[in-house]
C-alpha cells in the first residue's frame, strides 16, 4: 500500500475481505477473484429468478403473452440492468471521497478494488449474454460488454482507482432509459419485432 492510505481515501475495507480465496496475494484480480464470481453468480440468479417475478409482476399479460423468447430475455436483460444501477450506485458512493489527486498508477484500496470486482462480475455476465444471444444484442452491445470488462479488470492493475467511482457514476442514468425501453417493448407494435437492447427499442417507438 502507498502513503495514500486506505483510511484517508474512504475509511472502509471491503467487507468480503475475508472471502478470499488468495487473502495474501499481490495480484488484486486473484485477491478479490471471490467477489467477481460471487457477482456473476448473482446477476445470473437475478436474470433466472427474479426478473422473469418481478416482470410478471410489473407488465402482467404483456410480459406472460409474449411469444418471442428473445424479446423475454431483453425483458429480463432490463431488469437485471437496473438491480445492477441501483447495486453500483450503492457500494460506490463512499469511493466518492477518493481524493482525485491520488496517484492513478498506484493508488487502490480494499474497497474500490471490491466496487471494481462486483462490477467486472456483472459486466463478464454482461458479455456471456451478448454472446449467447448475439443475433438480439449485435456487434454494438457485445463491444460494449467486452469493453467495459477490459476497464473493470484494468482497475485492479490497479490502475485509475481513485476514479472509479466517478466513472461508474453513469449507472445513474440505467433506470430510466431501462425503463422506457422496456415499457416500450411492451406495447403492441414493439413485440412484432426483433429489438435489440433499451436503446433501439426506445428508438422504434418514438
Amino acid at each position: 500500500m502507498n502513503s495514500n492510505s486506505t483510511a484517508a481515501a474512504v475509511g472502509l475495507a471491503s467487507p468480503f475481505e475475508k472471502l478470499s480465496f488468495f487473502p495474501h496475494s499481490s495480484n488484486l484480480i486473484l485477491a478479490h477473484l471471490h467477489e467477481i464470481i460471487f457477482s456473476f453468480i448473482f446477476y445470473q440468479l437475478a436474470f433466472s429468478v427474479l426478473a422473469p417475478f418481478l416482470n410478471r409482476v410489473i407488465f402482467r399479460k404483456h410480459y406472460t403473452t409474449i411469444r418471442d423468447p428473445l424479446l423475454k430475455v431483453d425483458f429480463d436483460v432490463h431488469i437485471v440492468s437496473m438491480i445492477q444501477a441501483i447495486v453500483s450506485n450503492t457500494v460506490l458512493l463512499p469511493t466518492l471521497t477518493t481524493p482525485m489527486h491520488y496517484n492513478v498508477v498506484t493508488y487502490t484500496d480494499s474497497y474500490s478494488s471490491m466496487v471494481s470486482s462486483l462490477s467486472a462480475g456483472y459486466f463478464i455476465w454482461d458479455l456471456t449474454m451478448c454472446m449467447r444471444h448475439f443475433k438480439l444484442y449485435g456487434i454494438e452491445f457485445t463491444g460494449h460488454a467486452v469493453g467495459s470488462v477490459y476497464v473493470m479488470l484494468l482497475s485492479l492493475r490497479p490502475f485509475c482507482q481513485p476514479w472509479i467511482g466517478r466513472f461508474l457514476i453513469y449507472e445513474a442514468s440505467t433506470p430510466s432509459s431501462t425503463s422506457t425501453g422496456s415499457s416500450c417493448n411492451a406495447t403492441p407494435r414493439a413485440r412484432t419485432a426483433s429489438l435489440c437492447g433499451s436503446t433501439s427499442s426506445t428508438a422504434f417507438c418514438s
